[in-house]
């Protein structure tokens, strides 16, 4: 007799019912109801210890990352993060630019769609080709690189 394979969905680490994605935080899986950061641990605790340093680094405010489900396969995270420098920027005043990505991430048979906030500061929404002010340092330093090489390589092959 051939046995079908079993592929067991996952259960929330909270509650123990029907999984519904995964933080992308804590990597656990969660239900609809304990997706939100503040929900389930350790992103509750975490966010609590942190809520101090979870400022606009220009004006000061406040930011509060936030992720939510509406279904079992949408799930929105909004880190108010820069994309470009990885420093909190606030939403009303200091976010020069915005963009939401969209992730598509499998889970054994099934798969989960992560709307992902990518925010630019901005100083980091000039230099977004780039890929920021981070980008930016990486591209200067492996162009420093290169010309280094080549006056290193025309020494000496000239002398």
């Amino acid at each position: 007799m051939v046995q079908a394979d079993v592929y067991p969905i996952p259960s929330c680490a909270e509650c123990g019912i029907q999984s519904a994605g995964k933080c992308p935080t804590c990597h656990r899986s969660l239900c609809i109801d304990h997706f939100p950061l503040e929900a389930h641990q350790p992103c509750a605790t975490r966010g609590a210890q942190h809520a101090e340093q979870m400022r606009c680094y220009i004006c000061g405010d406040p930011v509060k990352p936030q992720q939510w489900s509406t279904a079992i396969f949408a799930h929105y995270v909004d880190n108010h993060m820069c994309a470009g420098c990885h420093r909190y920027v606030c939403n009303d005043k200091h976010t020069a630019f915005q963009q939401e990505d969209v992730a598509i991430r499998r889970d054994g048979l099934r798969s989960h769609r992560y709307h992902l906030t990518k925010r630019f500061c901005p100083t980091c929404a000039r230099l977004r080709i780039f890929g920021g002010l981070i980008g930016a340092g990486l591209w200067l330093g492996g162009a420093v690189i290169v010309v280094a090489t080549l006056v290193i390589v025309a020494q000496i092959a000239l002398g």
